[in-house]
C-alpha cells in the first residue's frame, strides 16, 4: 500500500546481475502516473549491487493506493555506461512513433518476448 501524500519504499522481490559497464535505472510507468498519480522516485541500480530491488512510490492523490503482488509498478532499464560528447542537431528525422507518447506504446503492442539488445536485455513479466 502507498499511503495518500507520502512516500512508500515498496519491495520488488527481483534481484538482478548486471554486467560491467551497465547500470539499471528504473523509470515510471506512464499509465500509472497520469491514472493513479503515483511517482517513481530514485532508482538507479549500480553494477556491483545484487540485492532484491526496491522503488519509492510516492502517491500524489487523496486516496491510499493499493497494489497486487505482480502489478507492474515500475520499468527496469539496462544502460550502458558511457561517456560519449553529445551533439546539437537541428532535424532528428522522423520514426513510425513520431512524438506521441504517454501509454502509446500500448496502444500497438509489439513483440515483448526476452531478447538480446545491443547487449542488453528486455524483460516483460504477465500475469499468466
Amino acid at each position: 500500500m502507498v499511503l495518500a501524500k507520502g512516500p512508500t519504499m515498496v519491495e520488488t522481490g527481483i534481484a538482478i546481475g548486471l554486467r560491467e559497464g551497465t547500470y539499471g535505472r528504473l523509470a515510471a510507468r506512464s499509465g500509472m502516473a497520469r491514472k493513479m498519480r503515483i511517482a517513481l522516485g530514485g532508482g538507479v541500480i549500480d553494477p556491483d549491487y545484487t540485492g532484491k530491488g526496491k522503488v519509492i512510490l510516492r502517491n500524489h492523490d487523496k486516496a491510499d493506493c493499493v497494489f497486487k503482488a505482480r502489478d507492474r509498478i515500475a520499468q527496469l532499464i539496462i544502460e550502458q555506461i558511457s561517456n560519449t560528447n553529445a551533439m546539437e542537431l537541428d532535424n532528428l528525422g522522423n520514426t513510425e512513433r513520431g512524438e506521441i507518447g504517454f501509454r502509446s506504446s500500448d496502444l500497438n503492442p509489439r513483440d515483448t518476448s526476452p531478447r538480446m539488445l545491443g547487449g542488453s536485455f528486455g524483460v516483460r513479466y504477465s500475469n499468466s
